[in-house]
């Protein structure tokens, strides 16, 4: 069960689910999930869609009891998701974040969480993107790093960066620049000193060498808090 100052994060390999199961987890998701994952031309893509609001499901499920089917999900005034709750306890706060191939969520009771998960094959331009969408700092780290692992920092800054984002409940165009991420160990450093970068919680894990996973979340004493990860077997979804 979820107990407060817990932070849980699941993930898994969507090619672990095997097709027998894909009905039962089908099953778990609402009308509006299961016409969002109908609406995917790629058949990976939807399934990769299932298996994040089925694991999502599942893990409020384990943390707070209940029928992993009978969730129900709003929006607050940004636009960001919210669990539909009318218990006299603490609001849980989920994030989901999924990659071709591999789905991850996180959980927890009452501060914003953030997740964000990303392919470390991806190939492109990380000097030229962090130009675009990264602080001035940032672009100077990556500029200094060595060529062949620059890309791989290239994604651990992203991946970070989204999860703080999607923890403040914001969309990504014009927040990447007002904040900065130091790796080795993760941190952040605001534009805005208003903000306490002590009130921010950041994690990083490298999933299978293929992946690069990071969570972000905003409490008033970061040291409290215990993080549990670990990977789902499709089967642990319906137990």
């Amino acid at each position: 069960m979820l107990a407060p100052d817990l932070a849980e994060v699941w993930w898994m390999k969507v090619a672990d689910v095997p097709a027998t199961l894909w009905p039962s987890l089908e099953a778990l998701l609402d009308v509006g999930e299961m016409a969002r994952a109908g609406r995917f031309k790629s058949p990976l893509d939807s399934q990769t869609y299932t298996a994040a609001h089925a694991l999502g499901r599942r893990l409020l499920s384990w943390g707070l009891g209940g029928d992993a089917a009978l969730w129900r999900f709003t929006r607050d005034e940004l636009g960001k998701p919210e669990v539909v709750w009318d218990r006299p306890m603490p609001r849980p706060r989920l994030n989901l974040s999924h990659t071709k191939g591999l789905v991850v969520v996180a959980l927890t009771l009452d501060h914003d969480i953030g997740i964000d998960v990303e392919s470390l094959n991806r190939k492109a331009d990380a000097l030229a993107l962090a130009k675009r969408f990264f602080s001035a700092d940032e672009h100077q780290m990556l500029a200094q790093s060595e060529p062949s692992r620059r890309m791989g920092d290239f994604l651990s800054l992203w991946t970070l960066k989204e999860a703080v984002v999607k923890a403040n409940g914001k969309g990504v165009a014009g927040q990447f620049t007002a904040f900065s991420i130091g790796l080795d160990p993760p941190s952040i450093r605001f534009d805005d000193t208003t903000l306490d970068p002590r009130q921010w919680l950041l994690r990083q894990w490298r999933l299978e060498d293929s992946h690069v996973m990071a969570l972000a979340l905003n409490h008033p004493d970061p040291s409290r808090v215990v993080v549990n990860c670990r990977q789902i077997g499709a089967a642990d979804l319906l137990s």
